[in-house]
């Protein structure tokens, strides 16, 4: 596959790393957190949404993005709109 659902910030995020200490980092592994922790906002917030409900209302609310639109089936993620139910 060459496009994911929905994009998150994934490059140059300080992260903790073993030693207690930290760093910058990039990639998926980055951004999957990204994603999972504005869901378990959402879910926090709404705790009845079915998971057909969640993904729609990621897709509606996340943020069109020109650099991303071949990479990114529906934009980027986006708290404050997802949790806000701010669509486009």
């Amino acid at each position: 596959k060459t496009t994911v659902d929905i994009a998150a910030p994934g490059s140059g995020i300080y992260s903790t790393v073993p030693g207690n200490r930290y760093r910058s980092m990039s990639g998926t592994s980055m951004a999957t957190p990204m994603v999972s922790g504005v869901l378990g906002l959402l879910l926090s917030k709404e705790d009845q949404l079915s998971f057909s409900e969640i993904k729609e209302r990621i897709y509606k609310t996340a943020v069109p993005n020109a650099t991303l639109i071949t990479k990114a089936k529906s934009g980027r993620i986006e708290a404050y709109r997802l949790l806000n139910n701010i669509q486009n």
